[in-house]
């Protein structure tokens, strides 16, 4: 019987599933994840990079005065997989990955080749407004955006690269810009 290793708790598990028993992370079994790690990597660093200099207003000494009044918290390894793990959950992701440089979170999203681009900027809604809640501690339902304490970016793929939809929120508005 082959074996498998999970994506979401690095468990083995029968190459037969289409959940882990221990975590309930869905199994890919049609493509290979190192491909999906790097494609993400390939696109989230250059994302990031766009974030910092996009959301940076280009003084130093003031930022880091604001940062200093204001604590900036930082998502936890949980929080994180937690909120991949619930994206993960619909059928049309395929891989989900977030990075978080202080106030600057990007989101890149994997979805299947056939997603149309309402569908991709839809699940790219959902899943930020799920980091949102996590993020600034807020309740509220996912879904709702309200002026929070981070930027946003996020950019949805195909596993071949190809770009479906790139967005943005900065910290004063209630919604994404697609």
């Amino acid at each position: 019987m082959k074996l498998l290793e999970c994506t979401g708790c690095r468990g083995l598990v029968s190459a037969n599933t289409d959940f882990c028993s221990a975590c309930g992370t869905r199994i890919e079994r049609t493509s290979k994840p190192w491909i999906l790690r790097i494609t993400a990597l390939v696109i989230l660093l250059p994302m990031a990079f766009f974030g910092v200099v996009t959301f940076g207003d280009g003084n130093q000494s003031a930022s880091k005065a604001r940062l200093e009044k204001i604590a900036v918290p930082i998502l936890s390894h949980g929080e994180i997989a937690g909120a991949i793990k619930d994206i993960r959950e619909k059928i049309e992701v395929v891989d989900a990955r977030i990075h978080q440089e202080e106030q600057n979170i990007s989101v890149v999203l994997v979805v299947n080749d056939d997603t149309s681009k309402q569908m991709a900027e839809k699940l790219g809604n959902h899943f930020v407004s799920e980091i949102f809640v996590l993020s600034d501690t807020r309740p509220g339902d996912a879904g709702t955006l309200e002026k929070g304490r981070f930027n946003y970016l996020i950019g949805i793929y195909t596993p071949n690269q190809r770009r479906i939809a790139v967005g943005s929120k900065r910290q004063g508005d209630t919604k994404i810009s697609w």
